[in-house]
């Protein structure tokens, strides 16, 4: 009976936390023929070297009925930074703490990151912003778990990223909570 009455009241809680959650929307179009809500990117993944940093974003976007999710990732380098391309069979595949998984499939056939140098910081900056279709079976799947790994699959071959609960920025001075992504911010699109 203990279990029942702990478990409960560790159900409830978390209800009222995502209730309580302050949703961040990046913008909001809604009128005859428009439905679009898109909150704010979130850092999911950072890796930071002498040199050379990575980051990977996410973002939600809700377009009427359709679920999608906004993916970037960033490099940051004194030197040389790696094109990464994503062509139409790739995906990202998002491993979750319950031991199941969901694969994304990308919305466009073929695109490569952009080189951009960066005059101030002296830093050539590698930016590959896509958009993945969120099945309703995968999203139910990624509402009841936490994420625990991102395998990401370019053109050229797989990137495996380790997603940590919680992740402070050192570059941006952020704090986010990657593991819950989807648990959070889907809510904020209702």
């Amino acid at each position: 009976m203990k279990k029942i009455l702990f478990l409960i009241l560790l159900a409830s809680t978390t209800l009222v936390q995502a209730q309580n959650k302050k949703c961040e929307i990046d913008y909001e179009i809604k009128n005859d023929s428009v439905n679009l809500i898109k909150l704010k990117d979130q850092l999911i993944f950072e890796k930071i070297f002498p040199e050379k940093t990575e980051s990977i974003l996410f973002s939600l976007i809700r377009n009427g009925e359709e679920n999608v999710l906004q993916f970037q990732w960033l490099e940051k380098s004194k030197g040389f930074t790696i094109n990464r391309c994503f062509n139409n069979d790739s995906e990202i595949e998002i491993d979750l703490i319950d031991a199941s998984s969901v694969r994304l499939k990308i919305y466009d056939n073929e695109i490569c990151s952009q080189l951009i140098y960066d005059e101030v910081g002296k830093n050539n900056l590698r930016i590959l912003n896509t958009y993945f279709k969120i099945e309703q079976a995968d999203l139910n799947k990624l509402l009841h778990s936490k994420m625990s790994l991102l395998t990401v699959h370019f053109a050229t071959g797989k990137e495996y990223y380790n997603i940590k609960e919680e992740l402070k920025s050192d570059n941006s001075a952020t704090e986010t909570k990657p593991a819950f992504f989807f648990i959070e911010e889907f809510p904020c699109l209702n």
